[in-house]
């Protein structure tokens, strides 16, 4: 039995300083990618010295919050939705983009795992009243969406 692989045109590159995030917001998942910093929601935690502007990096958003998370989204570097993850992978390779970030606005939940920027603990940088962890994100996820890795 040989397995068909995807052709060029199928596939989705996503740089290997990106990271991948399920990002679940008013009852819907969805799968961003952006490098890790983006994916902290209160940004003053991590960088203190950081001034937004507005149209900027990031936005100008400072702290992610209900308010602002679907401006937020639209800042990140791009989305692929369930269809694509079976075809998603880190540019110059054929390893398939793990996931990286689960972060819950329904439940004030943020988990990360196996980030490679300079280890910093990124589950420290969230808005106070999140429970925050890092974790296997599997845990985390409904199964539907961790069939998606199968």
């Amino acid at each position: 039995m040989s397995i068909d692989k995807p052709s060029m045109t199928d596939m989705v590159f996503i740089d290997s300083d990106e990271s991948l995030a399920e990002v679940k917001f008013k009852g819907q998942w969805r799968f961003f990618y952006d490098v890790d910093t983006m994916f902290l929601l209160d940004y003053p935690a991590y960088d203190s010295e950081y001034v937004p502007t507005p149209g900027g990096w990031r936005d100008g958003i400072l702290i992610v919050s209900e308010d602002n998370a679907e401006r937020w989204m639209a800042a990140l570097a791009g989305e692929v939705t369930p269809d694509q993850i079976a075809q998603t992978y880190w540019r110059d390779t054929l390893e398939r983009v793990k996931l990286t970030f689960v972060i819950d606005f329904d439940e004030k939940l943020w988990v990360g795992q196996g980030w490679h920027n300079d280890q910093s603990a990124f589950q420290d940088y969230q808005p106070q009243g999140w429970l925050t962890d890092e974790d296997d994100v599997a845990n985390y996820l409904p199964l539907e969406i961790k069939e998606l890795w199968t």
